[in-house]
């Protein structure tokens, strides 16, 4: 019995199928989901899930690879607010605005609530919002999150609190 049990919920996962009803998946959209992690704090606007459409029962990315897109987006994309260094490109770790790339000073740090859509194609109007510690470029006035491995690594663990919060799995 245990057996079958375990095929049968082997077979709903890659199926398609709700693994705790058998009900088919649906696209579904949460309209706010917020995660923490210490001092970090995100919300994500219009998600888009595959759910059976029970509360409880277990939700899945939109499309398996939703979650690398999603980091891909958030921490290298083009246009998304987040301050890097330039370790790779030159050996200094001075921070470098993401809009005009003139340099930063990260004292100047505050925490405040950074919003922005994600350019994610097949997941439109998503938007993000992030509390963390923001900076003001002084050259082009851009605001943008720090970027460290601390902050990145924070923000990671907050979006997966935010996942678990409404048992979203890849």
């Amino acid at each position: 019995m245990f057996l079958f049990n375990w095929i049968t919920k082997l077979r709903r996962r890659f199926n398609d199928e709700c693994i705790q009803c058998g009900t088919p998946l649906q696209i579904q959209i949460l309209d706010k989901i917020t995660g923490r992690n210490e001092k970090i704090r995100v919300s994500f606007k219009n998600l888009k899930v595959r759910s059976c459409g029970k509360e409880d029962h277990p939700k899945k990315y939109a499309y398996p690879d939703f979650g690398s897109e999603l980091n891909d987006e958030i921490f290298w994309g083009e246009t998304s607010p987040t301050s890097k260094t330039n370790v790779y490109l030159n050996l200094t770790s001075q921070r470098k605005c993401c809009s005009c790339k003139n340099i930063i000073e990260e004292r100047l740090a505050v925490n405040e609530e950074l919003t922005f859509d994600l350019n994610i194609e097949r997941v439109p109007e998503l938007e993000l919002s992030i509390k963390g510690p923001v900076l003001r470029c002084r050259s082009c006035g851009v605001k943008q999150i720090i970027a460290d491995e601390d902050t990145s690594f924070k923000i990671s663990e907050a979006i997966v609190d935010a996942f678990d919060k409404v048992n979203l799995n890849p």
